[in-house]
Formats: structure tokens, C-alpha cells, sequence
């Protein structure tokens, strides 16, 4: 299999990496004791648990924000954001809304990188790009 002609973007991932990220999301978690461990470098055991930093961008609302530019017709964008803000979440405002165009746009490059025997994927590659890119 030949190598992949585009570099990829490394992150170091290093224990004050992760204490800083802790210490930012949840304070009463930082003093704790931090190991990576040996089969990946962006794997991290924490409290016993493993954090995969290889799907870093859960933390970002925009990657959920994404499914509604992918699945949902565009006269529906608004009343999906009406039911975000009222299921107690935080308004979106225009930077998030676009951060989230882009994650859609990011995923139906990827759904179509993919889709050579999968119709599924396919269609919602192929329709996202009309939505986001439309």
C-alpha cells in the first residue's frame, strides 16, 4: 500500500498537555497521576481509564453541531437550533454554526472517500456537499 502523499498533522501529547487540558475542563481532576501507555502515542491512561486523543474532536460542540447539515433539510436548520437551546444547551451562535458547516464538509469528503461499496454512505456524502456547499 503506498504512503499517504499528504503529512500528517501531529499533536505532542505529553502529560502537561494533558494536565493543562484537564486542569481547563475539569480543575478537580488535574493533580492526578497521568501515564501514557506503550502501544500509542495518543492513547493516555487516566483514573484507570483510557483517553483515545485520536477522535480529539469530541470536545468541540461544532463535530456534534455537524449531523444537522448532514441529515436534516435546511429550511429544518432553524428548528433544530431552537431545540438545541431548549434541551439546556448553550445558544449557537454564527461561529459555531459554521465551524459546524465545516465538520459536515470534513465528514462528507470522508462518507465519499469511503463509499466505493457502501450506497449508504454514498447518499449522505453526496447530499451533504449539496447542503454545505450550496
Amino acid at each position: 500500500m503506498a504512503g499517504n502523499p499528504m503529512p500528517a498533522a501531529e499533536l505532542a501529547v505529553t502529560a502537561d498537555l494533558v494536565r493543562r487540558l484537564l486542569a481547563a475542563q475539569h480543575p478537580d481532576l488535574a493533580h492526578l497521576p497521568v501515564r501514557f501507555l506503550a502501544n500509542g502515542w495518543d492513547n493516555v491512561m487516566f483514573r484507570g481509564r483510557v483517553i483515545d486523543f485520536g477522535d480529539i474532536t469530541s470536545g468541540d460542540p461544532a463535530a456534534d453541531l455537524a449531523v444537522a447539515w448532514m441529515l436534516l433539510p435546511a429550511g429544518w436548520h432553524g428548528a433544530f437550533r431552537d431545540a438545541y437551546l431548549a434541551a439546556g444547551r448553550d445558544p449557537i451562535d454564527d461561529a459555531l454554526w459554521a465551524r459546524a458547516r465545516g465538520w459536515a464538509l470534513n465528514l462528507a469528503l470522508v462518507f465519499l472517500a469511503h463509499s466505493a461499496d457502501n450506497p449508504q454512505l454514498l447518499s449522505i456524502g453526496r447530499g451533504t456537499l449539496r447542503a454545505v456547499l450550496g
